[in-house]
């Protein structure tokens, strides 16, 4: 009976270590900057738009983003944000736009 409880407890502890190696490896993705996104899309002609102050890019705890406004032929504007995160580990995720965007008095147009 001792030796099937220490052959539990060996598994499960060399379980704990292998999820936390595991869990704790974050891989190392090379990508282009934000920046490097066409400025002309399919006839929509975009231009930068004011930057975000420092403040709200701490808030966001982005690695990198853009902010433009895209222009159609027609002259209808449309804003453009997208924020990159390096990082996806526990307190260091995105923040939910379904709880960011209307405490910004933002409102959904449809469901």
């Amino acid at each position: 009976m001792i030796k099937r409880a220490v052959i539990v407890i060996a598994l499960l502890a060399g379980s704990a270590l292998f999820a936390g190696r595991v869990s704790g490896t974050e891989v190392h993705v090379d990508r282009e900057p934000l920046a490097t996104l066409p400025r002309e899309i399919d006839g929509w002609r975009g231009r930068e738009a004011s930057p975000l102050a420092d403040d709200v890019v701490a808030l966001l705890g982005v690695d990198d983003y853009i902010h433009r406004v895209y222009l159609s032929d027609s002259g209808v504007p449309v804003g453009l944000y997208a924020g990159y995160y390096g990082s996806q580990r526990q307190g260091d995720t995105i923040h939910s736009p379904q709880n960011c965007l209307p405490g910004a008095g933002w409102r959904p147009v449809s469901p």
